[in-house]
């Protein structure tokens, strides 16, 4: 035990010993400086033994002691210079000293030169130092240093030459073998510190802080990023336990790592609070891993340490952005959806949201998982399903979508909108507004039936009004007809009686005709020629054209023009628009009747000369009963405008109107010339028929009537 004990202490005396000092700053220079302390601390304990016993078996040399001396001094000066940054001094003074040293030994020890020569035994131990501590080169020059040396003695008489030629041999071969093992060591050095250089740019480079503690968890050294990180300068952490820098709550966890370390199990990364100088906390990734040397021994510890301030920032703020999200679709009002496209291309119901469960009745848990079209079958038939899968696939939304669903538990009328929310997925929001499609459709058909009465009411007046005036008439005519007995005057007042009549009847007609397009009526469209209609309802008014002495143009651009129409409901539409021309065409005026072709379309053109309609009648004139001459001087009832324009809309058309007060009026009916019902038809029409070239031959007969015509 003592023996023990004995040990510890020597081997901590002599650890003390050899110690380098602390202010060189490179781990390999403190190697390099710690073997020369060794090394020369040797020499000295060497020379200190066997100094004594050269004096004593050299009692003739007077000189011994003072050598002996200087070598120790020597020694002791390079041992104190290898202890500091001037260790390279201190391990030249020691090669230096021993050559010297043979040199002054040689040339005042007394008796024959013969048994000086042992003295150059010196020379190895010189040569070795130099090798281990300036490498090939400077042991090559030591070299011949003392080849040369040695060579000298051939050439001092009483000297057998084997003896110098001994010495040479010898110093030769050590130095040989010293250069060969000195170059392997300086190659394996230079890639060994090729390697720490490396290692050493990455330990400072490092964005991570990098410590290395010894056993115990005592700091030995740190990189730059960590006195940035801690703030704390290297010679503050150098030499603190790192549970100093752990924060109080979380330095028995890290205590219980170091022990499973030392244990000998791998840890995986973990996170730690962290505490500044200052005190300030901040959340880092630890990765720690026990270093061990070529034998598997523990050597230090080396901690990584990675500030997650930033990252912690982030995640907290994405965890609390994403509650938040989560709070507002758990607590929104409007249905959700959520779907993803899956690999095989179905579009997956991911989740709803509670209001969902709500508003459709039903548990979607239930559904989770299914395809769109399996989940609501209801769907299948419809364009959504493609739709929700366009909007997943690419950056697209559906807005105010009304979707009705009748179908299993779920029945109502549904507002939908999606959007794309990430590559494969899409959000749709949705209402049940099936309650407020029933009050607009209440309300739409409060609205109509108090428009109807509106019409109703405002037609019976007008209605009223229009049968008053003939009613009157009448009746003040059969009064007449009672009061006289002149056969002459009793015609008249029956003729007037009878004109009357036809007036109410023709206002009949207009009424029922407008009720029958009111409810609907089912048109027969047939291939009919425009050019022809238009023809005979120009005959029908030639007695009224020639009470006016009204002329008619009727240009045609074609000798047929064949179109889809009702001829029944065209004519009566046509015939309105003339007789509203002629109505209101001052005596030997001109009316222009121009049918013709505009791409698709059938277009009937009749432009008067008469005196036209007023921008601010103009947006009244097809309304029922409207009429620009207010006092009712002029004929008519002002439903002719009206039953035209229902008919032509009845056909799929429309009717232009280009007025200038003053100036006459232009009407242009618009009708689409092809209707599936009657293409065949058509096809026929269209082709000439055999015998029967297209000429204008057939138009000689209208030439009577003032008409122009164009080839």
């Amino acid at each position: 035990m003592l023996i023990v004990s004995a040990l510890k202490s020597g081997r901590r005396i002599w650890h003390r010993i050899t110690q380098p000092a602390g202010n060189i700053e490179y781990e390999e220079l403190r190697q390099q400086a710690g073997l020369a302390v060794a090394l020369i601390a040797t020499l000295v304990l060497g020379v200190l033994i066997f100094a004594p016993l050269w004096i004593v078996a050299n009692p003739e040399h007077t000189l011994a002691p003072v050598l002996s001396v200087a070598l120790i001094l020597a020694f002791a000066i390079a041992y104190g210079l290898s202890r500091s940054e001037h260790h390279e001094v201190g391990k030249a003074i020691a090669v230096m000293a021993l050559p010297i040293f043979v040199v002054v030994a040689l040339l005042t020890a007394p008796g024959p030169i013969l048994n000086r020569l042992p003295v150059l035994n010196l020379l190895v131990i010189a040569t070795m130092l130099t090798n281990i501590f300036f490498g090939v080169r400077a042991t090559m020059l030591i070299m011949g240093l003392n080849v040369m040396g040695i060579a000298a003695f051939l050439f001092v008489p009483d000297v057998p030459h084997v003896a110098p030629l001994a010495y040479i041999i010898v110093v030769t071969m050590i130095a040989v073998f010293l250069v060969t093992v000195g170059t392997f060591v300086e190659k394996s050095a230079r890639r060994l510190h090729e390697s720490e250089q490396r290692y050493r740019s990455l330990f400072e480079q490092s964005n991570d802080a990098v410590f290395i503690l010894d056993l115990n968890g005592v700091h030995l050294k740190a990189n730059h990023r960590a006195t940035e990180m801690m703030g704390y300068t290297l010679d503050e952490i150098v030499g603190r336990p790192f549970w100093d820098l752990i924060a109080p709550a979380e330095q028995a966890k890290s205590h219980d790592i170091w022990k499973e370390l030392l244990a000998g199990q791998q840890i995986a990364p973990y996170e730690r609070t962290f505490r500044k100088q200052d005190g300030t906390k901040f959340a880092a990734e630890v990765n720690v891993e026990l270093v061990r040397s070529e034998t598997g021994q523990p050597v230090h510890i080396q901690s990584i340490v990675r500030d997650i301030s930033e990252r912690k920032q982030t995640e907290r703020a994405l965890r609390e952005r994403e509650e938040y999200l989560r709070t507002i679709i758990r607590n929104a009002p409007s249905g959700m959806h959520f779907y993803q496209m899956a690999e095989d291309g179905r579009l997956v119901l991911e989740s709803a949201n509670p209001a969902a469960d709500q508003i459709l009745g039903i548990d979607h848990r239930e559904l989770t998982g299914k395809a769109i079209e399996e989940a609501f079958p209801g769907l299948i038939e419809t364009e959504i399903p493609a739709s929700y899968k366009r909007i997943a696939d690419h950056d697209a939304t559906l807005d105010g979508r009304e979707v009705p669903y009748y179908q299993g538990e779920i029945n109502g009328v549904f507002e939908i909108q999606a959007f794309h929310t990430l590559p494969g997925r899409m959000a749709v929001f949705f209402a049940d507004i099936t309650e407020r499609k029933r009050a607009e459709q209440q309300a739409l058909a409060l609205a109509v039936e108090k428009e109807r009465i509106n019409i109703l009411k405002q037609f019976v007046q007008n209605a009223s009004h229009e049968f008053r005036t003939p009613l009157s008439t009448i009746n003040t005519s059969v009064y007449l007809m009672t009061k006289t007995d002149d056969e002459a005057e009793r015609l008249k007042t029956a003729g007037i009686a009878r004109e009357q009549t036809q007036r109410l009847t023709k206002l009949l007609d207009m009424v029922n005709q407008l009720v029958r397009l009111d409810s609907g009526v089912t048109f027969a469209f047939v291939s009919t020629d425009i050019n022809t209609l238009l023809r005979q309802i120009i005959n029908r008014a030639q007695a009224d054209l020639n009470k006016k002495a009204l002329s008619v143009h009727f240009e045609l651009d074609a000798p047929q023009l064949v179109a889809c129409v009702d001829v029944d409901w065209l004519e009566e539409a046509s015939q309105s628009l003339l007789d509203n021309a002629i109505r209101f065409t001052p005596d030997h005026g001109s009316i222009m009747v121009h049918p013709h072709r505009r791409g698709k379309d059938v277009i009937i053109e009749i432009r008067d000369t008469g005196i036209g309609i007023s921008p601010e009648a103009l947006p009244h004139i097809f309304e029922r009963f409207w009429r620009q001459d207010e006092a009712h001087t002029t004929p008519g009832f002002g439903l002719g405008l009206c039953i035209a324009q229902k008919v032509v809309e009845q056909h799929g058309g429309k009717i232009e109107v280009e007025s200038c007060e003053g100036a006459g009026s232009a009407f242009r009916v618009i009708l689409p010339i092809e209707a599936k019902s009657c293409q065949k038809n058509l096809d026929i029409l269209l082709r000439p028929q055999p015998g029967q070239p297209r000429t204008n031959d057939d138009l000689r007969d209208f030439r009577a009537l003032g008409a122009s015509t164009k080839p």
